[in-house]
């Protein structure tokens, strides 16, 4: 299958191809996968988490400001500004920037942005210790990586709840996390943080805006069907270093890693929090379906079991 061949060569490390591959997987890495996911079910060491929300935004040259949703839905349109990002644009080939995706200032058009925050929760990272610390270094670096992509995986399936939410055709749109070409700033972190309740799923920030735990990603899901990938470089205006090609390959690979969300069924979703329901709050967003769910600002805990694989829960309501 093509989404396990990901996790055996970009995180576990397989090479070559033909019958010397084929007998690493046969031998090695599947073992390893069923008893690992086994252990998991047992042990509990994988906690999928998430929340995410949708918020009415307008780009600013390069920033994109995110406005208050209850001032918005209460007072008839008000932007009482919330956040701002600020995205570096690519110097020379397209000039590319996120915020180009969204309806600008002069446009008097709203848009809509969602951002989401998810974790498999700090026993990954305490078993990886207990591991390393009994100097199994193997299951240590297995278990690491497994952890890892279902991260990612959650990640995707939550992003391909959003397009459903939203009413999109399923490839349409891009997820950006931040360390990444078109947005490296992980100083952005704070202000995601900000945005959703991060502490409600046990996830805090490093002094150098890295995540807690370690298995966890944020990103803001841009809609637009003219998204794509883009790695900037040089200098930012206030001296920030931008990135390269070599954070372009990685984003590429990340990219395809989440086809794992069609695989990790072992993982029980224990926890998935809304904030704020989705609406489409201008005409660039033509085509959206309108949310069957009241709006609302409300958070809410999903408590109930999901299956990684399917949107057992998409007819579930938020707010409230």
């Amino acid at each position: 299958m093509p989404y396990l061949d990901e996790i055996y060569r970009l995180q576990w490390g397989g090479r070559g191809s033909g019958e010397a591959y084929e007998a690493t997987v046969r031998d090695e890495f599947e073992p390893t996968l069923r008893r690992l996911e086994d252990d998991a079910r047992r042990g509990g060491w994988l906690l999928p988490q998430a929340a995410y929300g949708y918020f009415p935004v307008q780009s600013d040259g390069n920033d994109l400001v995110v406005y208050d949703p209850v001032a918005f839905e209460a007072d008839g349109g008000s932007q009482r500004e919330l956040a701002r990002f600020h995205f570096p644009r690519q110097q020379g080939r397209e000039r590319l920037c996120i915020a180009d995706y969204f309806r600008s200032v002069e446009s008097g058009d709203v848009d809509v942005v969602a951002l989401q925050i998810v974790t498999v929760g700090d026993e990954a990272s305490r078993r990886l210790d207990a591991l390393q610390g009994a100097g199994e270094y193997s299951e240590a670096w297995y278990s690491h990586d497994l952890a890892a992509e279902a991260a990612e995986a959650v990640a995707e399936w939550m992003h391909r709840r959003v397009r459903r939410e939203l009413g999109l055709p399923a490839a349409r749109g891009k997820r950006y996390s931040w360390g990444y070409g078109a947005c490296p700033d992980l100083d952005d972190h704070a202000t995601v943080f900000r945005l959703l309740p991060a502490e409600a799923l046990g996830m805090q920030l490093t002094s150098a805006w890295q995540l807690i735990p370690e298995q966890s990603t944020a990103a803001i899901l841009v809609h637009h069907p003219e998204a794509k990938y883009d790695a900037v470089r040089g200098e930012t205006g206030d001296g920030k270093r931008e990135a390269g090609e070599a954070d372009l390959c990685r984003m590429n690979a990340a990219e395809r890693l989440p086809a794992t969300a069609e695989r990790l069924d072992i993982i029980p979703m224990s926890a998935i929090i809304t904030l704020s329901c989705p609406r489409p709050f201008s005409s660039h967003s033509r085509g959206f379906a309108q949310s069957p769910t009241a709006p609302g600002v409300a958070v809410r805990l999903l408590s109930r079991a999901v299956d990684v694989r399917t949107p057992a829960n998409a007819g579930l309501q938020c707010g409230g």
